[in-house]
């Protein structure tokens, strides 16, 4: 740290500062992005699965087996997918991604908590579909035509694209913050007035050659040798 001496006091305290606020700033926008995508996944998660309800009490209540696919209202941002256990029909899917071909395969996820996990199909056919979902999810679903999966996504501007605009805007908010702080702190902090040179040479003559204060003659007061001889003059 010895280069700080090299700077002003005003330069060091300035900088001394913006350095603790930039910490300051950098945990707090690690932590509010945390925050931020925590948040969004859980929404995402229960929107996911209230359509995956939803489509579930709907072929619950169909009256018959339907030999087709069935296309399925959006509500929301989510879209569905309903296939065979194969993984090789499917029997329903949103209206957003009805004509995409199957997206998904189920896979085994012991962190999730129906214990299944979602292993996407990435082909030239499902490219264009895939790269507009996102947070998939995967569950067991009962139908008049038998048990199947449902596959259930987050469709269009997903959590990272939230996430991505939220970091640009703290890229682009924390450093102007910072360069107003220490434009504040540079002019808040004002220097010490220089000592001119005749100020020291009026201390100099003030305190005499050796240090000692040289006050001289005190007006209205006579030097006592001065005294002694006008004394000798006025009796002569």
């Amino acid at each position: 740290m010895s280069w700080l001496h090299r700077f002003s006091i005003r330069a060091r305290l300035t900088l001394i500062f913006v350095f603790a606020i930039a910490l300051i700033l950098s945990f707090t926008g690690l932590a509010l992005v945390h925050l931020v995508r925590n948040s969004l996944a859980n929404d995402a998660n229960n929107e996911i699965q209230s359509e995956m309800v939803r489509t579930q009490e709907r072929f619950v209540a169909a009256t018959s087996a339907q030999n087709y696919q069935v296309v399925l209202p959006m509500h929301g941002n989510v879209v569905v997918q309903v296939t065979n256990l194969a993984g090789t029909q499917i029997w329903a899917a949103s209206a957003a991604i009805a004509k995409a071909p199957i997206l998904a395969h189920e896979t085994v996820d012991d962190a999730s908590t129906n214990g299944l996990g979602v292993k996407m199909v990435r082909t030239p056919a499902t490219a264009s579909t895939l790269s507009e979902i996102s947070s998939g999810q995967v569950g067991t679903i009962f139908t008049k035509r038998g048990s199947g999966l449902i596959f259930g996504y987050v469709f269009g501007q997903g959590i990272s694209h939230s996430v991505g605009v939220l970091m640009t805007s703290l890229v682009i908010s924390f450093p102007l913050l910072l360069l107003m702080t220490g434009g504040l702190i540079w002019s808040g902090v004002r220097p010490l007035p220089a000592r001119s040179p005749d100020g020291r040479r009026r201390r100099d003559r003030a305190h005499g050659p050796h240090g000692e204060c040289d006050a001289g003659p005190t007006r209205g007061v006579v030097p006592v040798r001065a005294g002694v001889r006008l004394e000798r003059e006025s009796r002569t």
